[in-house]
């Protein structure tokens, strides 16, 4: 099963979860509200964006409709590899 973390703690981001939740290990939620950071998600915990790089995770599924391409570029300049970002 493939380590993932749902960029996007909101509404699309749970939508994603109850898609991946069957087929991947989900270790976290990630997001750039600072309010819920600390929090969980649907049992996940929610973390900030500079967090993923703690994480051993194969993919970020981006699952923010208007705010995709900025949280592509956010993730690109933290020096993640484009081919981890994946699109929910």
């Amino acid at each position: 099963m493939k380590n993932i973390v749902i960029f996007g703690a909101g509404p699309t981001g749970k939508r994603a979860y109850d898609f991946y939740k069957e087929y991947c290990n989900i270790i976290a939620f990630a997001d750039n509200n600072e309010k819920l950071h600390g929090t969980d998600a649907q049992g996940v915990p929610v973390i900030s964006a500079e967090q993923i790089a703690e994480r051993d995770c194969d993919y970020i599924v981006i699952a923010s409709v208007p705010g995709y391409d900025a949280i592509y570029c956010q993730l690109i300049n933290a020096g993640i590899a484009p081919e981890k970002i994946k699109r929910y």
